[in-house]
């Protein structure tokens, strides 16, 4: 615009070939600009992307945080729960062995023990004196 707002030669053609020449650079300059101007909006854009982006980063970030928390409390819960089931079941198993145990002994008590106790009190029976004797 500043080339435009020259006087012009008085119509020789170095004047108007110089008028071309300074039209066609005015041209190319003015495509420049708006080139830039559309560099300079596609690096704003790309800026509010990138910053939504970092935004978005941040929160998985915390959002990591608080899942790893998470996944170490269920994972110390579950593992009390198995010990926890562990120590019952090994409970039960003493309780049977234990009752096993005094089966077992009351069993062999009374059939092999018991014949021997048997005649012990029949025995004891004809010892004790009668009121006649």
């Amino acid at each position: 615009t500043l080339f435009r707002s020259l006087p012009r030669g008085t119509g020789c053609s170095t004047g108007s070939m110089a008028d071309i020449k300074l039209n066609g650079l005015q041209q190319e300059a003015d495509e420049i600009t708006g080139i830039l101007t559309e560099n300079v909006q596609r690096v704003l854009e790309r800026d509010v992307k990138l910053t939504d982006l970092d935004a978005r980063g941040e929160e998985l970030l915390e959002m990591g945080k608080a899942f790893q928390k998470t996944a170490r409390s269920v994972e110390r819960k579950t593992r009390w729960e198995n010990t926890r089931c562990k120590i019952i079941i090994g409970a039960c198993v003493a309780a049977v062995v234990v009752l096993l145990i005094i089966f077992l002994v009351v069993y062999f008590q009374v059939f092999s023990g018991g014949a021997t106790e048997s005649k012990a009190p029949s025995e004891e029976k004809s010892r004790i004196p009668t009121p006649g004797q």
